[in-house]
């Protein structure tokens, strides 16, 4: 049984409907199905699912659904309890859903070409994930050489990176020739594993045109409500993190460092520097760093950690207990907020890449990805 997830990351066959603007006599959806069920259910989703249409048998064999009106939203076809699929009911109606084999996956569908979009979305995303697990096999020796393991997880993220790349670009094709406010907001949600395809940072103006979509035309509907709410949020995380995106400039700070001294970050002018933001939580992670970098540290690369600590004893304990040759910076007190603001810090761990220019190169809070960018910015 397909589980429908909160964020609406559909990682499921979803089907179109649309909207029946007259009362319907004649059935509106024909079900036919090679496997038998006992029932034919049609739930829609607001808060929750809730039972919307139950279908009858016809002389033939197929379950028909009969109603006055269809409202657009989210829908579940439940067939008998046992297997269902994800539909969206919009602007187009495929009057016939075939289910060709007896898992629900080979669907042929008359009427609704939002419907062959959104099917090939779900079946690219579904090969995506396959490809996914085939590239990351390569990293299960755990008796590989430490450098050559980062050498080699190092591509795999970049192979990883270009699959979903490519997939992106497909389904940005879609996205735009599809036109309709509840199947985009569907594509922006797709995700393969933790991968999403779009990025609320970089596809921005996209989250923003279908919300405007959505209030325009389903400011009634729960879901939209809902999407439109995280747009929102991430619209504020967005402008929040802007100030240390690549392009900019790094910013000017003094902070105290374990001696109580202010360490000015000026005085990595004209010097690549990565910054390090840390709490005691993510302190095993930050125990592989040394390790993981040392070989951009010959190329010139400096290191400054930041920890966001509020308890001075456990930062230092920390440094002590730990293989962290690096320069450190914390218990900054009253500054915190102010340094949270300066950084677009909103979560831990932070990695910030400044190149000598002081402007800043990525940031990210996945290390393997910061030492993979790092590994680019020295091949050229």
């Amino acid at each position: 049984m397909l589980i429908f997830k909160k964020g609406f990351s559909f990682l499921f066959p979803v089907l179109i409907l649309c909207t029946c603007s007259q009362p319907q006599k004649s059935p509106y959806l024909t079900v036919k199905s090679k496997k038998l069920y006992e029932t034919a259910k049609l739930y829609r989703l607001s808060e929750s699912f809730e039972l919307f249409d139950e279908a009858s048998l016809n002389q033939a064999g197929d379950w028909q659904f009969r109603k006055d009106t269809v409202p657009p939203g989210i829908y579940k076809l439940d067939m008998g309890g046992e297997d269902e699929i994800r539909i969206l009911i919009d602007d187009q109606i495929p009057s016939l859903i075939n289910f060709q084999d007896e898992h629900l996956e080979n669907v042929e569908c008359v009427g609704g070409q939002n419907l062959l979009g959104l099917l090939d979305s779900e079946n690219q995303i579904s090969h995506l994930i396959d490809q996914i697990d085939q590239v990351t096999k390569k990293l299960q020796d755990s008796t590989m050489a430490i450098e050559l393991r980062m050498n080699m997880k190092a591509e795999v993220l970049k192979s990883i990176d270009s699959l979903v790349l490519a997939k992106r670009d497909n389904r940005y094709s879609v996205f735009e020739n599809c036109g309709s406010p509840l199947l985009q907001m569907t594509l922006l949600n797709l995700q393969a594993g933790n991968r999403v395809l779009f990025s609320p940072v970089e596809d921005q103006s996209l989250f923003n045109k279908v919300k405007d979509a959505l209030e325009k035309d389903f400011s009634d509907y729960y879901p939209a409500q809902q999407f439109c709410r995280r747009v929102d949020s991430l619209n504020a995380f967005v402008d929040f993190i802007s100030v240390t995106q690549p392009g900019t400039r790094f910013p000017e700070l003094s902070l105290p460092n374990k001696w109580g001294n202010n360490l000015d970050m000026s005085r990595f002018n004209n010097q690549d520097l990565l910054l390090v933001v840390w709490d005691n939580s993510v302190l095993e992670e930050m125990k592989g760093l040394h390790q993981k970098i040392k070989s951009f540290r010959r190329n010139g690369l400096s290191v400054s950690m930041l920890s966001m600590d509020e308890n001075r004893q456990t930062w230092i304990e920390n440094i002590n207990s730990s293989d962290l040759p690096f320069w450190h910076v914390g218990d900054i007190g009253d500054q915190c907020d102010s340094v949270k603001s300066k950084l677009g810090i909103a979560k831990i761990p932070l990695f910030i890449l400044k190149n000598k220019e002081g402007v800043i190169v990525d940031r990210t809070e996945d290390l393997d990805v910061m030492i993979n960018t790092i590994a680019e910015y020295y091949k050229k």
